[in-house]
């Protein structure tokens, strides 16, 4: 089944508007997510308890999150966990409707260039948990390893999502348009790790060629002296389903032979 689009707006042209750029968006993936039980969710407001709940900040407009199980959904919007749990059919033990769910906040759908960004780069996301589950877990460990000084667009996961997001944006919009968000966003932001990110994005090309796979071998190397810390992260998070698969340390860590033995 493909991808289900819910869009929460009053305004029936409006909800027609966004549901038409999802579908643009969608589109540019081909097949490729139709299998996959994905909700995609644009809200018509922002859902500040959600931004505290994913720790991703103030600034943030959008997020992607694997559903499993163990998937808690306190501080979410009813009209959002409606979309993502059944309980009529068992209200004891509640059933799955989807695997993954891309939200959008209402800022984040004010305007169909940022709404086509930020939807891609979190599709983007959705195709590295089906494509290279394994090379997404690591990254994302790099969230949660405290002192890094990162950028986000230091996480190779993310700098792909981002150069696929513009890239698709000025595929759907054109160049200048692309340009001119990111001129507003630049020029109105007081937040600096924000700014920081928008300078990145302006300066992004997106034809330069990218291993995922390398760089986040290479990201790696830079940590190498804290392979414990990343040995509790995996613990802590076992049973987290946006963890899974399991993170093999030793495929991105190699450990340390001691030369004595």
């Amino acid at each position: 089944m493909p991808p289900s689009v819910k869009v929460k707006a009053s305004d029936s042209p409006v909800k027609k508007r966004r549901e038409q750029i999802a579908q643009l968006v969608l589109d540019q993936f081909g097949d490729s997510l139709y299998d996959c039980r994905v909700l995609c969710f644009f809200d018509d407001e922002d859902c500040e308890e959600l931004k505290l709940l994913t720790g991703l900040g103030a600034a943030n407009r959008a997020f992607h999150t694997t559903i499993g199980e163990s998937s808690a959904f306190q501080g979410w919007p009813k009209y959002v966990t409606d979309c993502i749990v059944d309980f009529e059919r068992n209200p004891i033990r509640r059933r799955l409707l989807v695997d993954q769910v891309v939200y959008l906040h209402g800022g984040a759908c004010a305007d169909c260039v940022g709404m086509t960004m930020s939807f891609a780069h979190e599709l983007q996301h959705v195709m590295q948990r089906l494509k290279v589950p394994k090379l997404l877990t690591a990254n994302l460990l790099f969230r949660h390893l405290p002192n890094t000084g990162l950028h986000w667009s230091d996480i190779p996961v993310e700098r792909e999502a981002r150069a696929e997001a513009k890239r698709m944006a000025v595929t759907l919009h054109g160049s200048e348009a692309v340009n001119e968000l990111l001129r507003q966003r630049a020029s109105t932001t007081n937040d600096p790790i924000e700014l920081a990110d928008v300078r990145f994005i302006q300066e992004l090309d997106t034809t330069a060629p990218y291993s995922l796979k390398d760089e986040t071998l290479a990201l790696f190397a830079r940590f190498k002296d804290r392979r414990a810390e990343f040995e509790s992260l995996i613990e802590d998070f076992k049973f987290n389903p946006n963890f899974e698969p399991v993170v093999d340390l030793d495929s991105f860590m190699p450990p340390v032979v001691d030369s004595k033995q």
